[in-house]
C-alpha cells in the first residue's frame, strides 16, 4: 500500500527509492528492540498537503478524487500490530514513509 501510494503520489515522471536495512537497539513506543527491519518508500511527489498530515493514517482520509483512503490505515494497522510503527517526512518533491519492525524475540 505504502509503495503503491508512492507510485500514485508521483506519477509516470518521478521516481520512487525502496531502502531495507536492519538497526540494533531501536526504540519502538516504551519497547527497546535489539533488532528492527526499516523499510523506506521515498517519492519525489508534490508531498503530503498540510492540512492532510495529521490525518493520513485515519480511514477514509484520501488526498485523491478516486482513492478510499483505506491503504495507509491498513499499513498502519498490519505494522502496528506486529509491534511496529510507521512514519512520514513531507516536503514539496520528496516524501519519506518509514516502516520499523521488530526482528526476533527481545530479552
Amino acid at each position: 500500500n505504502v509503495a503503491r501510494n508512492a507510485l500514485q503520489a508521483q506519477g509516470h515522471l518521478g521516481r520512487i527509492v525502496l531502502r531495507t536495512r536492519a538497526r540494533s537497539n531501536v526504540s519502538i513506543g516504551s519497547a527497546l528492540h535489539r533488532l528492527v527491519a526499516s523499510v523506506q518508500v521515498e517519492d519525489s511527489g508534490p508531498g503530503v498537503p498540510a492540512h492532510l498530515r495529521s490525518l493520513i493514517f485515519y480511514p477514509l482520509m484520501t488526498g485523491r478524487a478516486n482513492g478510499t483512503g483505506l491503504g495507509l490505515a491498513v499499513a498502519q494497522d498490519l505494522v502496528t500490530r506486529n509491534g511496529g510503527i510507521i512514519e512520514f517526512e513531507s516536503e514539496p518533491g520528496r516524501t519519506v514513509f518509514t516502516l520499523l519492525l521488530p526482528l526476533g524475540e527481545d530479552t
